[in-house]
């Protein structure tokens, strides 16, 4: 009996696992040299988009009117700039996230989602500990390029770098990414449902394996937070313990503090960058409110980071999602996005201040990473125009109701 009522939502735990596992996000079909895979992820988003509208009972007219109007943004911001197939594939990204709600409720997207990223933290900690076992291993996997002749080995749940510093990636394109989807898996165990500590064991270690600066910061944030708000004394303790144990590692070991910490203390050309996400989408703003396009942002770029900061600054490591969603799409669609993703996390919870440390975070998370054409994050946006979503304090038996 059990099994036939998760049998319900088996198709949806499916589709989730596939449109994460062949999104932007991901090093396999997001920065893949081999342009097959580029066209299985736009028939795939096609397929998933087609099947999730016929499982539907009924349209959401709301929903339609919403992208409809989207639509319209993007097609004036085009006349402003250079229209290309972009446009067309964020479109489609959210129109497949949005029938996803349609059919899949927010307590229940939690479940699948934290379940998923489960098994892509154990599969990427169990990887990673057996290639420094043992390189042979991963040699023995399919060889892939990513769009900058770097090679990778292919294991499927999770990729490693040929010759290149060890780094917990999982099956994402940056580390930067897989830290966004873990702390926020991390998240929502914490604040959402009864709480697994596999789970949240899984998602710690595989963000501390990833050696990711602004990974560590939003994991801190989010447990002290935690621990402040439910009031957890002695887990304070044991908290103050990790922490310090950590401390002691990176302090020990200069080549793991070196990763995490020189982009900060020196002011390199990757210090410049991250500096450049920032001030530079500004800058265009300022020049154009409407957007410049996606064309004219890579060209400014390099132009205007030379003007700022005398180095060109190439639009590749612009991480600042929110900001060049700004100056790519112009004041509009920028207020679209930012209102849906406030939507989403006062839908998220009756208590404010979570959903306001929520916001936080996501911001947070979002500046670490380009994610315009990430479907996780096109998700959100779609939860937050469409009410098909329960309050926090979710209990998993609740998948089987």
């Amino acid at each position: 009996m059990f099994l036939l009522k998760i049998n319900k939502y088996s198709l949806y735990y499916f589709l989730l696992f596939l449109l994460i596992y062949t999104s932007n996000d991901t090093l396999l079909f997001g920065t893949n040299n081999n342009k097959v895979y580029i066209l299985i992820k736009y028939i795939l988003l096609l397929i998933s988009s087609l099947i999730l509208t016929i499982k539907n009972k009924k349209l959401l007219k709301k929903d339609l009117k919403i992208l409809f109007i989207l639509t319209a943004l993007f097609f004036i911001n085009s006349c402003f700039s250079n229209f290309n197939f972009g446009y067309l594939y964020l479109i489609l990204i959210l129109f497949t996230a949005t029938t996803f709600t349609w059919n899949v409720p927010f307590d229940k997207f939690l479940i699948i989602f934290n379940k998923i990223i489960f098994i892509l933290a154990i599969s990427s900690i169990f990887i990673y500990f057996i290639n420094l076992l043992s390189e042979r291993f991963v040699s023995f996997f399919p060889l892939e390029y990513n769009t900058k002749h770097n090679s990778f080995y292919n294991i499927y749940l999770s990729m490693i770098f040929v010759g290149k510093e060890f780094r917990n990636f999982g099956i994402f394109r940056e580390p930067g990414v897989f830290m966004i989807y873990l702390n926020l898996a991390y998240f929502f165990e914490l604040f959402s449902f009864e709480k697994s500590k596999k789970r949240l064991v899984s998602y710690f270690i595989a963000i501390i394996l990833t050696l990711s600066t602004s990974g560590y910061l939003i994991l801190f944030l989010i447990s002290v937070f935690y621990l402040v708000k439910k009031r957890k004394v002695k887990y304070h303790l044991l908290f103050i313990v990790i922490l310090l144990a950590i401390s002691f590692v990176l302090f020990k070991y200069e080549s793991i503090y070196n990763i995490l910490f020189y982009k900060i203390e020196n002011k390199t050309g990757s210090y410049y960058a991250r500096l450049a996400s920032l001030t530079v989408p500004l800058e265009m703003f300022k020049n154009n409110i409407f957007g410049i396009g996606p064309e004219q942002y890579d060209k400014m770029f390099p132009q205007i980071s030379q003007s700022l900061y005398g180095m060109r600054i190439n639009s590749d490591i612009s991480t600042n999602t929110y900001l060049k969603f700004l100056a790519v799409y112009g004041i509009f669609i920028f207020s679209f996005f930012i209102h849906y993703s406030i939507k989403f996390t006062t839908y998220y919870s009756r208590d404010k201040m979570l959903n306001l440390f929520l916001f936080f975070i996501l911001c947070l998370c979002l500046s670490n990473e380009d994610c315009r054409n990430s479907f996780f994050f096109l998700l959100l946006i779609a939860y937050g125009f469409n009410r098909n979503s329960s309050n926090v304090n979710i209990s998993y038996s609740k998948l089987n109701k």
